[in-house]
């Protein structure tokens, strides 16, 4: 059956894992789907009860279990496992790990905190407002430039050369190796200028100095396009030129005329002879000659200081020389310092350069953003939110089913609901604003349509109902004939008010009592799917069309295919692709994310946006409510709105967030003349690392965003449960 391969894995997973406390007594943290169906199939186990952190839970009983206070769980169990998504251990575990017993995750690791300490890096104790003190106390003042004024929208300066390269092969056709040869003729001469770097490259290659000309101009015109102000840094150096002497300071092959042009680009206006450059000083900050100089011939016996991000060229050679030096904090120096540090090594590909470049100069534009934090990122707003987190991720996805389209010669794309309701305006906003023109993938469609609805609407025969009975479902036989067979029955019949999740334990006696209601339910399953179907048609022309959905098994493609009566192409974010997906047998699905693709779904559930499918199902979803039916005259029934549709505003923000994104990556494309590789697989790395703590989300968003399970469980868990202690319940 389609509801236990769903969920199958889980079981066996946990067997495998905790195979070793078959003899132990085990309480389960966590009320929520996974322990609905973990229980459903496992056997073996002394399973004693459950815990929640709602106590007024405490008492009652759940999926035939106690739901046990802390003290009933130390007397009575031997060891507790957090049975929930991966995002919630921390949280919890800090809540709980006073426990007098053995605490696990779920994958079977002993539970501890994270360790760091980044908290206790001294740059977290300054502050502009300290700085701009310093300043006051000092007579003159001097400024590095490059990382400190100004910086790139790269990950690392030497990507501007890769750029470069991309660039120039692409214009001449073949490879020009401009990287090794740039890098080669800098390493060959000091502290040259950028028309001396060319000479030099000239020589190297054996080309006439006329024909570097406009790679040289190119090299500029790139740098240009790269680099922004670091806004608090020239506020602070404006503010400081009005009241005293200051420099600009730079080991840099741009002469002080094209400096001046770059800085005032940034928002900064100095005249030339207050730009000190070490290809026209003929001495690097580096060298033992400049800071003697600099204090010998521009600082007297004034009280100087400088202020730079290189703790050496910077903050060493000028105070070895009696120059009070201040550093500050590059962007990259605050990637390595922030709760989002682990996703640094694997920044490999132009395409995630860029991306970190664009999400630096918007989190650590601020020397002193991480300051108040300790290193964890905090968002000003739910748009810098999705501009940060899911603007890469979305944007690849994007690009994805574009070119899926193009290369299956897919005309329309039909965008699931409620995961389609932001999803597809996102894709049109891609492929519009990058004016792509193709017969393919130009057309969208937003598809009504949910599990609960396509469920009862393909019911043929018997079998299909025992099979959607095997989902798992919390409430009374009445409801659970109402919610998934749309099914009314008196509260008096018998074994109305028997308990869902009891009877699936013993199947038999489920189906028993369904064949029952077997005629009504098929026939009702019949006029939902002929109600449906006219929905369907009513959409207009889908001339060779393929579906899209976020994730995992395909069960709602399953399911349409069963009422449409044809064989469907999905598209999707992160999906099982193992042949023994039930969806397969009549269909056909493709992953974006390559590191889904396995025989087993082991694979599948190493991608972070699956693992962090509890905040995925809160964002992906609509104003509305749950789609239940469709009925004859295309009227949608649906559930009440829960707490993530009534803050849905929140989301709109979050997604204007991802169309920014999108647009600075688009300008930046076509201001370098390049077109990039989009890398789903990293992108979704970042979204994971910044899911996985590294990011602070205001109160708002901690209280607007919430798992809500309505078709199994019809309850809703904070995604950020430690933010938030209390939560709207749906209307009535």
């Amino acid at each position: 059956m389609a509801g236990q391969f769903q969920f199958a894995d889980e079981v066996e997973r946990f067997t495998k894992i905790f195979a070793a406390f078959r003899d132990k007594r085990v309480v389960l943290y966590g009320t929520g789907r996974m322990t609905a169906t973990l229980l459903q199939g496992l056997t073996g186990f002394q399973i004693v009860g459950v815990c929640d952190r709602d106590r007024e839970l405490a008492g009652t009983m759940m999926y035939g279990l106690p739901v046990l206070t802390q003290k009933e769980a130390e007397e009575q169990a031997d060891i507790l496992v957090i049975n929930t998504g991966e995002s919630y251990w921390t949280t919890i575990y800090k809540r709980i790990q006073g426990w007098r017993l053995p605490i696990y995750f779920t994958n079977g690791q002993r539970a501890k905190l994270p360790h760091t300490d980044e908290r206790k890096f001294p740059h977290w104790k300054k502050s502009y407002a300290e700085l701009r003190r310093v300043i006051r106390a000092h007579d003159m003042i001097s400024f590095d430039i490059f990382d400190t004024l100004v910086m790139r929208k790269v990950f690392l300066p030497i990507d501007v050369y890769r750029i470069m390269e991309e660039r120039l092969d692409k214009q001449t056709g073949k490879k020009t190796h401009f990287q090794e040869i740039r890098q080669r003729a800098s390493r060959l001469l000091a502290n040259p200028t950028l028309s001396e770097i060319y000479d030099k490259m000239a020589a190297l290659l054996g080309k006439p100095r006329a024909e570097m000309d406009a790679w040289q101009a190119m090299e500029l015109e790139t740098d240009k396009a790269l680099l922004v102000g670091r806004e608090d840094m020239i506020r602070l150096c404006r503010e400081t030129m009005a009241e005293k002497p200051v420099f600009l300071i730079s080991d840099m092959h741009y002469e002080s005329d094209v400096l001046q042009e770059l800085l005032a680009q940034c928002g900064l206006s100095v005249r030339r002879e207050q730009i000190l450059v070490s290809c026209e000083q003929k001495m690097a900050k580096t060298d033992h000659d400049w800071w003697p100089h600099y204090k010998k011939n521009y600082v007297g016996d004034k009280k100087a200081l400088h202020i730079g991000d290189d703790r050496n060229a910077d903050i060493l050679r000028a105070e070895a020389c009696g120059i009070t030096a201040y550093q500050v904090m590059s962007a990259m120096e605050l990637w390595e310092h922030s709760s989002v540090k682990d996703i640094l090594p694997s920044v490999s590909s132009l395409y995630s350069s860029l991306t970190m470049g664009l999400l630096g100069a918007q989190i650590f534009n601020s020397p002193f953003s991480l300051n108040a934090t300790k290193g964890t990122i905090r968002f000003d707003s739910e748009k810098e939110a999705g501009f940060c987190m899911m603007g890469a991720l979305l944007e690849s996805f994007s690009a994805w089913l574009w070119k899926m389209t193009q290369e299956k010669k897919i005309h329309t794309l039909l965008f699931f609901g409620r995961d389609g309701y932001l999803l597809r305006p996102l894709y049109e906003h891609f492929i519009l604003s990058r004016k792509r023109k193709s017969e393919y993938g130009r057309k969208s469609i937003y598809l009504e349509i949910s599990r609960s609805a396509v469920w009862s609407a393909a019911i043929f025969d018997e079998a299909d109902i025992y099979e959607i009975a095997a989902f798992p479902f919390t409430g009374t036989f009445r409801e659970f004939l109402a919610e998934r067979y749309d099914v009314t029955i008196d509260v008096a019949a018998e074994g109305a008010e028997r308990s869902v999740s009891d009877l699936q334990k013993k199947p038999g006696v489920l189906n028993r009592q369904l064949a029952v209601y077997k005629e009504n339910i098929i026939k009702q399953s019949a006029n939902e799917r002929k109600a449906y179907r006219h929905y369907f048609d009513s959409l207009g022309e889908k001339k060779h069309f393929a579906v899209v959905d976020t994730m995992f098994h395909g069960t709602i493609q399953q399911y349409l295919s069963r009422i449409l009566q044809q064989r469907l192409e999905g598209f999707y974010l992160c999906v099982y692709t193992g042949k023994d997906n039930p969806c397969l047998q009549n269909n056909v699905m493709y992953s974006c994310l390559k590191g889904t693709e396995g025989t087993d779904d082991t694979a599948v559930r190493s991608c972070f946006s699956y693992r962090r499918g509890e905040f995925m199902d809160a964002f992906f979803t609509s104003p509305e409510g749950m789609l239940k039916y469709i009925r004859a005259d295309n009227q949608m029934v649906r559930a009440p709105q829960m707490t993530n549709q009534k803050n849905f505003s929140i989301r709109e923000d979050m997604a204007e967030g991802i169309r920014c994104f999108m647009d600075q990556m688009r300008e930046m494309e076509e201001v370098l003349g390049i077109e990039l590789s989009r890398d789903a697989d990293w992108a979704d790395m970042l979204f994971g690392y910044f899911m996985d703590g590294g990011f602070q989300p205001s109160e708002r968003m901690a209280r607007a965003f919430f798992f809500d399970d309505q078709v199994m469980t019809k309850r809703e868990m904070a995604v950020w449960e430690g933010l938030t202690s209390t939560h709207e319940e749906p209307d009535d």
